[in-house]
């Protein structure tokens, strides 16, 4: 059976802390992690956390929970170098993760004294684990051969604060952020414990005549205004998470049109982080432009409440019934 090599002399079981300003929130308590050790001076650092129950999708968490585990892990690996900001990141969702004990991987691919740097992170969880499975407490009651890997990221490590060049925008393709005036309060169907929501009152959803039952497709696109119910302010961690927290744009075309109640799991998704997040919210816009073969992009850009940008991305997704995607369908 492999195992890792010895362990260097390194903290062990040191839990990773948010800023004190925000030890109270709760996104902070679902995503908090001990630090278990660093395997080898050139191996992963590795941490435990847990899936929480109430960022699911279906029966297995969104992928905007494994985006914030990943960041958070990411930024803790490179708290004490001069890569404090993630610059971007690529994330591939391998398999479900359902609630219950995991562990991330932190491994540096390219280290660099004040250039970019870049790292690779890994969310795994053992092959059939519940809220019950225990959690590794050390170090040494990890055996990787017991875990499968559920996400694999990425990361671009630099500093924003350092950063020289040119800044410009086109005027003529820049996308605007959606109006604060149009959007209306609607309870999210997913996070509802975590998140409030307020939707563009002029987005074009798909509508059912009364008379005919005829179903007319909106549009492919989703505008929202998005925060965390206790007031959390928005920070990488939370930006990675928002980066995959909307309703599907496909669903604006109807369930005739989708042929019955569907979901559309991210593939991939790239993040291109612009500024330091700042604010309390984040203003999102997220549209398709082609559906081909039941496989879709999504383009997304994510703004502060003053319109800001503060970052962009691309989603690769799979329409898919619902009933496949949760095993219990009732959920939707």
């Amino acid at each position: 059976m492999a195992t890792y090599p010895a362990v260097t002399p390194l903290p062990q079981e040191s839990p990773v802390q948010a800023p004190a300003t925000q030890q109270e929130y709760q996104f902070d308590k679902d995503t908090a992690m001990r630090y278990l050790g660093q395997v080898s001076h050139n191996g992963p650092r590795v941490y435990a956390a847990d899936i929480s129950d109430k960022w699911l999708i279906g029966d297995s968490s969104g992928g905007a929970f494994l985006l914030a585990l990943s960041t958070g892990a990411a930024m803790d690996a490179f708290a004490d170098r001069h890569q404090k900001h993630p610059i971007s990141l690529n994330i591939f969702y391998l398999n479900k993760a359902p609630p219950g004990p995991c562990v991330i991987e932190v491994t540096d691919l390219k280290t660099n004294s004040n250039g970019y740097a870049v790292a690779q992170v890994v969310v795994k969880q053992v092959h059939d684990v519940s809220l019950e499975t225990p959690s590794p407490a050390t170090l040494a009651d990890y055996n990787p051969d017991e875990y499968k890997t559920r996400s694999h990221s990425i990361f671009n490590m630099g500093n924003m604060l350092t950063e020289l060049g040119i800044t410009y925008t086109n005027q003529e393709t820049t996308v605007e952020p959606p109006k604060l005036e149009n959007m209306v309060q609607k309870k999210p169907p997913f996070f509802q414990t975590r998140l409030t929501q307020g939707l563009d009152k002029t987005m074009k959803v798909a509508r059912r005549d009364k008379t005919t039952k005829v179903e007319t497709p909106g549009e492919t696109e989703w505008r929202h205004l998005i925060e965390f119910k206790d007031g959390r302010p928005m920070d990488f961690k939370a930006t990675a998470a928002m980066a995959d927290t909307a309703i599907p744009t496909a669903w604006n075309l109807g369930n005739d049109k989708l042929g019955g109640p569907c979901w559309t799991p991210t593939l991939h998704i790239e993040v291109q982080f612009r500024k330091i997040p700042s604010g309390k919210s984040h203003l999102g816009k997220f549209v398709t432009t082609h559906i081909i073969n039941g496989r879709l992009s999504v383009d997304a850009w994510l703004f502060n409440e003053h319109g800001e940008l503060l970052a962009i991305a691309r989603h690769h997704n799979v329409i898919i019934p619902w009933t496949i995607w949760a095993k219990n369908s009732n959920k939707l």
